[in-house]
């Protein structure tokens, strides 16, 4: 009697912790149960929707993408996320993307030399692309496409001209520099000759120049600015007169407004300092470096004087 209550109480404490192991079991592995049944619901879905075209075009010199511009060769579906990477170039920002249908961009002529012409054309809306946010330094930017036909991304970047830096360059310190020389300034994109102008007063498009303690202006100072591109860089000169240079040990304040790019779309306004002093053989610089701060709209400038 005594071996048969023994052996009772272990039959019972082997079937209690069989079915405490049951229930353990159950919620252990239910979740994951869950979890793989829906990624192979995801997977099904992912390999019964449509395959998609999708290309990524822009102007070249606003960044750099990967992949690189033309098809995107992966296998995008419809309704499935996919990511792409996009840098803008130092002079620009990425202000947002826009998605076109293909056959809509094909029929436009040269559309990265006019970007005007998109606006002819209507982009993807809400119900069918899920764009990502933007970001103006650029990144890894992920969509979905909702609908079958071919379509194209394009990284739209700030396309309006403006200062990437300047000769000389503003000095808070109040260190002087020749007015023996001229005044070059540096844009980050083509621009309209005919905009290139002196202003005719301080509130007008074009470039205006003061003196401090003086009345005259940078049309009495210095000849009509040139426009040219020179290896690669878009630039305005302007040399001092030799009969009426700027007014020496002279604070001079140079303002930029209003002038346009090929596109029409004009510059906010721009506008440095610097004092001048007297020098027969002038003050040049070289070794430039710069970088364009976006947020604050004001160049930071690095040099080397001879």
């Amino acid at each position: 009697m005594k071996k048969l209550s023994v052996g009772k109480i272990i039959i019972t404490h082997f079937l209690f912790l069989f079915l405490a192991f049951g229930l353990v079991s159950c919620e252990l592995f239910n979740g994951p149960k869950d979890d793989l049944l829906s990624e192979i619901n995801r997977e099904v879905d992912w390999a019964n929707a449509e395959r998609l075209t999708v290309r990524i075009e822009y102007p070249s010199a606003w960044g750099i993408s990967n992949p690189v511009q033309g098809t995107i060769y992966q296998d995008i579906r419809k309704g499935f996320k996919f990511s792409v990477e996009f840098t803008p170039e130092t002079a620009y920002t990425l202000v947002s993307w826009q998605v076109y249908r293909t056959s809509d961009l094909d029929g436009l002529s040269d559309w990265k030399g006019n970007l005007k012409l998109l606006e002819t054309i209507s982009s993807l809306g809400p119900g069918e692309v899920t764009l990502p946010a933007p970001n103006a330094s650029g990144g890894t930017f992920n969509f979905s496409i909702h609908i079958a036909e071919p379509v194209t991304l394009i990284p739209w970047c700030d396309t309006r001209p403006h200062i990437t830096r300047t000769e000389p360059r503003e000095r808070s310190d109040g260190q002087s520099y020749s007015n023996a020389g001229g005044i070059t300034l540096y844009f980050n994109c083509a621009l309209d000759s005919d905009s290139v102008k002196f202003a005719n007063a301080e509130n007008d498009a074009g470039i205006w120049i003061t003196a401090k303690g003086s009345e005259g202006n940078g049309k009495d100072w210095f000849y009509n600015p040139i426009y040219a591109i020179e290896d690669g860089f878009f630039i305005v000169n302007m040399t001092a007169r030799v009969s009426t240079p700027p007014p020496v040990n002279s604070l001079l304040t140079v303002t930029v407004k209003g002038i346009k790019n090929m596109q029409g779309d004009a510059m906010d306004t721009y506008s440095f300092s610097y004092n001048t002093y007297e020098s027969a053989a002038g003050v040049r610089f070289n070794s430039w470096d710069a970088v364009y701060d976006d947020k604050s709209k004001v160049s930071q400038f690095h040099g080397r004087r001879n």
